[in-house]
């Protein structure tokens, strides 16, 4: 009798135990559906799951993923990663359609379509900008950049970036360009004896002049046509010229400084060689990986030479 009166009240007490774990689980779904309908998803995640660890499954366990997937993106998204956004809610599929969720998760796909266009833009702006840029068409690029950050949407963050670096690049390009300008009208001379000297440095002006026009008649054409590998090409060959022309200068200013001024000129150049290149790597480091790395890398190269060769004319040529 003791026996049976035992196993009645553990029947009894398991009963009652499952009533209440039903209950608990079956409150925590109806406030989580509620918090989903006034799109309180924190708090209907929250009590979502609370419903999956007192045993609730199937549709319970399908709108945790919704939502957790949904919020994932819309993290992604204001964090300016639209191609991560788009995977996590690529990977809740279409499950998201039979509940209150899906105008926002809608909403959210439409805006990543529209963020990802407005970047593709940028990137064709930006490209524009290399090519002035590369015609030492400081002035336009320069206003061209500031237009982009003033539109109420610019882009990604790194396409930011990439705008406030490629900013500062030609700011300090338009200081130098003054200072060269400065120098060389602080540097003529009227003075009879130096003709044949002033004839030679007007010589290199006159080289330079033509080169510049040269590559601009060569670039007027612009970039946005062309392949990764004909614009490496188009970089060399600028670099390139620029750098012989340094050469040849480097060999007149040889055989007319003396070699007291020569040696230190050595040093200051061998300088100059070391902020060249950190330029370079400082402004192509935002397409680091990428195929966009080598020909920006090539082309800063460039307009430092092509600065550099102008400030040896100007500044020591005689």
């Amino acid at each position: 009798m003791r026996k049976k009166i035992l196993t009645i009240c553990i029947s009894l007490v398991t009963v009652l135990g499952t009533g209440c774990t039903n209950s608990l689980a079956d409150k925590a779904i109806e406030q989580g559906k509620l918090a989903l309908s006034n799109k309180e998803y924190d708090k209907a995640l929250t009590s979502f799951e609370l419903a999956l660890d007192e045993g609730a499954d199937g549709e319970i366990a399908e709108l945790v993923e919704v939502i957790k997937g949904y919020k994932e993106a819309e993290k992604l998204f204001t964090e300016g990663k639209l191609q991560d956004s788009e995977k996590a809610l690529e990977s809740i599929g279409s499950k998201y359609q039979k509940y209150s969720i899906k105008s926002d998760v809608d909403s959210l796909k439409e805006s990543i379509s529209q963020k990802k266009k407005e970047t593709e833009g940028i990137d064709s702006d930006i490209e524009e900008i290399y090519g002035l840029i590369k015609s030492s068409k400081y002035e336009e690029a320069k206003a061209k950049i500031e237009e982009i950050l003033g539109r109420d949407t610019v882009g990604s963050e790194s396409q930011i970036k990439i705008l406030n670096e490629q900013l500062d690049l030609i700011e300090a390009s338009l200081v130098k360009k003054a200072e060269i300008e400065k120098s060389s009208n602080s540097n003529q001379t009227t003075n009879s004896n130096q003709k044949k000297y002033v004839s030679k440095k007007q010589e290199y002006l006159d080289k330079m002049s033509k080169l510049e026009a040269r590559l601009d008649e060569k670039s007027k054409y612009g970039y946005n046509d062309m392949t990764t590998a004909e614009m490496n090409a188009e970089a060399d060959y600028y670099y390139k010229a620029w750098d012989d022309m340094l050469n040849e200068i480097w060999g007149v200013l040889k055989n007319q400084l003396p070699a007291d001024e020569m040696e230190n000129l050595r040093e200051i150049q061998r300088d100059w060689i070391v902020y060249r290149d950190e330029s370079a790597k400082s402004g192509a480091s935002s397409f680091e990986g990428g195929s966009g790395h080598y020909m920006t890398y090539v082309f800063i190269q460039g307009g430092e030479t092509e600065e550099r060769c102008y400030e040896l004319v100007n500044g020591y040529m005689k």
